[in-house]
């Protein structure tokens, strides 16, 4: 009998939050070369080799428990060697057990000329049957190629980014920057931003064999599918079994030969679930072609711009309530739907390297417009919602992705706006 796919998505969360914690090891890395380390510098990779085995490694402490990696601040590290096969070549050690890598900010970069492979395997640990689990905060990954999932990671396990870029990588087959498979798997993407990655489907994220995405306050924006052949293949997100959560956050100029924004369909083996898909306060912008198809269910959303259309035509898309689409394409008709209307968008705010979103114009019918008993208590930015955005005297979400508050100066003699 199937096991409910809710509630295998629910287990995974919890599994994902609540696990037990286990006395931790530190390893500071204080070289920001690519190889295996010295008994002086404890390398990216030596620690990581530390944590999995708990024991030392060149100059990096012995792991222990729930380890945590601390990267030196603003540092770039190069990496050129491949450490190990798993599902493609990868420049750093499989994770088999519970990591947690902070950035500092870093860049950790595979430049062109060094061979084909992606930065990071997930597997579970087959000795112990524990699920490896890597968070990543505060870091850049630049450069992966896979020569067939996951450009820069592939994850079997438990995933967690906070505050990480993904920009320029690269997979042959599917999940330029990210590929998440099989029915332990859940990714968690929070704060982060998913910049020009590509492969032939998925070009940012793909979803397969029952796994779980939580897509949080990021962005995902100039990603492409290159397999121009007609075929389902999704510029940003493409869940093609499993289930994807998507809120506060922005999908914008995403390509594909066929969907290029959100893709949530059935295209997985035959002994898996459905793709599917719930959208929830964000920005879907200017994707080429079409902005959202499939098995999708969006609410406080806005859509414009997406060429094509913001939905496909008798697409199985379904609003719960209170979307502004600027075209008909979606047909949207629950309470709070607004459709063939401007939504009026301003230019792209960038707050950090992590965090890029539209607010609203000042004008937008889309201010204060959301459903007001259900609102979140921040937006992408983590900025608090509601606000009073019209100036009404009255707090409401913003539909979309970014919560306005509308100032005035005094400059000339005109009231100038300005977007915060």
């Amino acid at each position: 009998m199937a096991v409910n796919k809710t509630y295998s998505f629910l287990l995974l969360f919890l599994l994902f939050n609540l696990g037990l914690k286990v006395q931790a090891a530190v390893i500071e890395v204080n070289s920001t070369g690519g190889g295996l380390g010295t008994n002086q510098l404890c390398s990216l990779r030596a620690a990581i080799r530390a944590a999995e085995t708990d024991a030392p490694f060149s100059a990096c402490a012995a792991g222990s428990g729930e380890d945590v990696i601390i990267l030196p601040a603003n540092s770039t590290i190069v990496l050129n060697q491949v450490d190990n096969y798993s599902l493609g070549d990868n420049a750093l050690p499989k994770i088999r057990s519970h990591i947690t890598i902070e950035g500092n900010d870093a860049v950790i970069r595979i430049p062109s000329q060094a061979p084909e492979m992606r930065f990071f395997t997930i597997s579970p640990n087959s000795t112990t049957g524990d699920l490896g689990h890597l968070i990543l905060k505060n870091l850049t990954l630049n450069g992966g190629r896979a020569d067939h999932s996951g450009g820069a990671i592939h994850a079997n396990s438990l995933l967690h980014l906070e505050r990480v870029r993904l920009e320029n990588n690269h997979a042959d087959f599917t999940g330029g920057a990210i590929s998440c498979k099989s029915s332990h798997t859940l990714c968690v993407v929070k704060s982060s931003a998913l910049i020009n990655n590509s492969a032939s489907y998925a070009g940012a994220i793909d979803i397969d064999l029952d796994a779980g995405l939580i897509l949080n306050q990021s962005i995902v924006s100039g990603n492409q599918a290159t397999i121009g052949n007609g075929a389902a293949d999704g510029g940003s997100v493409f869940v093609s079994s499993g289930h994807a959560s998507i809120i506060n956050s922005t999908i914008v100029n995403n390509q594909g030969g066929r969907y290029g924004g959100l893709l949530a369909t059935d295209t997985g083996l035959p002994f898996s679930t459905p793709g599917t898909m719930t959208v929830a306060y964000s920005t879907i912008l200017n994707n080429n072609p079409l902005g959202v198809v499939g098995n999708i269910t969006i609410k406080n959303s806005v859509l414009s711009g997406n060429v094509g259309g913001n939905c496909r035509s008798f697409s199985t898309v379904v609003s719960d309530g209170y979307n502004h689409s600027d075209d008909d394409s979606c047909d949207f008709s629950a309470s709070g739907d607004v459709i063939n209307m401007p939504v009026h968008l301003a230019g792209l705010v960038e707050t950090s390297q992590y965090i890029q979103t539209y607010p609203l114009s000042y004008q937008s019918m889309a201010m204060d417009a959301a459903d007001p008993n259900d609102c979140p208590n921040t937006d992408q930015r983590n900025a608090v919602r509601p606000l009073d955005g019209d100036n009404d005297g009255l707090a409401r979400c913003d539909k979309g992705a970014h919560e306005r508050v509308n100032d005035y100066i005094f400059a000339n003699g005109f009231n100038e706006p300005i977007t915060r």
